[in-house]
């Protein structure tokens, strides 16, 4: 009984796991899209709500991705390669976004994918919050050390 119930817990963690990367990977692309094509819509969760920027949405993206290709094949070294990448530059992004902050840096990745014209009011142009790179950071650190076996 409790070996079939913790399979059938892991079958929905697992379920639950492939539906979190994907939800994540759709936000991603949709606020991509929405710089690319300056849709405010697709940049915010609600109307009056500041913008996701597009680097979280990039490490956004790249965490997504990360999550999901852990569910394809554990053997597959290529994959589980591109997944570690993938995890490695969600952290990167938001450690690189925390040390702006921290030592008054401006590496220029803030507007290197698109130059934030809908926030007028903030002092960085395109830069996430520190909270969002705090977040990125350590979601990035787990995905790394996620076991894929």
């Amino acid at each position: 009984m409790t070996a079939q119930l913790n399979l059938h817990l892991l079958s929905a963690y697992n379920y639950a796991s492939r539906v979190a990367s994907g939800i994540v990977i759709v936000v991603g692309i949709s606020v991509l899209l929405g710089w690319l094509f300056n849709i405010s819509q697709l940049t915010r969760i609600l109307p009056g709500f500041a913008t996701m920027k597009a680097n979280a949405a990039l490490a956004f993206l790249f965490a997504g991705l990360s999550l999901g290709l852990v569910h394809i094949k554990p053997e597959n070294r290529w994959l589980d390669l591109i997944s570690k990448g993938a995890a490695g530059l969600t952290a990167l992004i938001g450690l690189l976004t925390l040390c702006q902050y921290v030592f008054g840096w401006d590496l220029g990745i803030d507007q290197l994918l698109f130059k934030d014209t809908l926030d007028v009011e903030t002092i960085y142009p395109g830069r996430m919050s520190p909270v969002g790179a705090v977040n990125l950071s350590m979601l990035g650190s787990a995905l790394l050390l996620l076991d894929r076996s």
